[in-house]
């Protein structure tokens, strides 16, 4: 089987998105030694990037990103002459002009529902997001030969806004790259603590990009409650983006601004080594298409805490703290109890690398192979 794989979601500084797309490359290399695969990558795709694709992947570069209207109006002449068997986007867009079978993933319908969880108080990115990716998204939703959701959260969103292409639609949950996994190296977690000034075991860490989905000035206020009486901080890691300036702002007001650390974007080692050390994974999202931190940290023997919201209880499991995301009382005291109550979040790190053992690449490949073989 020849497939063609959009890649240009694979951003420099890898994001949830990223970070699928090129486990699914390397699943789907090792699951099936006979697949031929053609990666689509942006062309100012940093080469430490390109190196994390298996060697065997021929890489051709787009001047354009995935989210580009070319994506769907010019991309399709390109794929048809690379004469595969079957187009595969780990995004919401495919091209529309194009004789090639395709499949795409639905990570989230976020655009069709609150669009404020997008892009609260940024009217015009709101509204031009709306009508771009409601139009888009509409368009290669109609247009797929079969659609891959991450949940059962977002299997019943294609039911309630596509219901006639709920029998083209499977789920496949995603998996945790081995990196994740329980201290090994201590050496390599304190060369990471120390450059960002932490202290193991005295630290909550958030993981946002800064959208109003990511629940982050409620995250930021329960601490600050939290902080009254407690010696522990906040860090924050995150790809920067237009709203992360905001989230700066709130950190600069805060009483609690001294203990509170914005990050950014930090390496997949600093990741592991900060999920290995924090207190617990503060993660009370208002809306996610799956939550891969979420399966992340209990790999890396952190406790989570987290809401019920998209995906995330389906996740979670019964695994980890489940909050109301709008209830900054409840949020407070979810931390003050993994804070205080070293048997529960002793229970919780057991639950979580439990938990985490069930999703796997492999498992996603294997499940990932079935649906293209229905259509090739």
């Amino acid at each position: 089987m020849k497939i063609v794989i959009d890649g240009r979601c694979i951003p420099n500084q890898l994001d949830g998105t990223g970070r699928v797309a090129i486990n699914v490359i390397r699943a789907l290399c090792e699951t099936d030694r006979d697949l031929s695969i053609t990666a689509l990558i942006r062309s100012d795709l940093a080469t430490t990037i390109r190196h994390r694709l298996p060697e065997t992947v021929p890489l051709l570069d787009i001047p354009y990103r995935h989210v580009h209207p070319f994506t769907v109006l010019k991309l399709g002449k390109v794929v048809d002459r690379l004469g595969a068997d079957l187009f595969f986007s780990p995004h919401m867009l495919q091209p529309l002009f194009m004789k090639t079978p395709s499949v795409i993933t639905l990570n989230d319908t976020m655009w069709f529902g609150d669009t404020s969880t997008q892009a609260k108080g940024k009217p015009l990115r709101m509204f031009a997001g709306k009508i771009y990716f409601r139009s888009l998204v509409e368009l290669s939703v109609r247009k797929a030969s079969m659609i891959i959701v991450p949940s059962q959260s977002t299997y019943n969103d294609i039911s309630r806004f596509w219901p006639g292409r709920v029998r083209d639609c499977s789920i496949v949950l995603y998996g945790t790259d081995p990196m994740f996994a329980p201290t090994v190296q201590d050496c390599k977690k304190n060369n990471s603590l120390n450059k960002f000034g932490l202290r193991d075991n005295s630290f909550f860490l958030h993981v946002s990009n800064g959208k109003p989905y990511k629940n982050t000035p409620r995250v930021i206020e329960a601490f600050v409650e939290v902080s009254r009486n407690s010696d522990l901080s906040l860090a924050i890691v995150g790809r920067r983006s237009v709203f992360t300036s905001e989230i700066e702002s709130i950190i600069a007001k805060s009483h609690a601004r001294e203990r509170i650390t914005f990050l950014g974007s930090v390496d997949d080692e600093d990741v592991v080594s900060l999920f290995q050390s924090a207190r617990a994974l503060i993660f009370p999202s208002l809306f996610e298409g799956f939550g891969l931190p979420v399966i992340e940290a209990m790999a890396c023997g952190c406790p989570v805490i987290t809401s019920t919201r998209g995906s995330l209880g389906q996740v979670a499991g019964k695994a980890a703290l489940i909050v109301d995301p709008e209830d900054v009382a409840e949020i407070t005291e979810a931390m003050r109890r993994i804070e205080n109550d070293d048997l529960l979040r002793q229970s919780l790190i057991h639950k979580g690398l439990k938990r985490a053992q069930q999703f796997s690449w492999e498992k996603t490949a294997s499940e990932m192979l079935n649906v293209f073989k229905r259509i090739v």
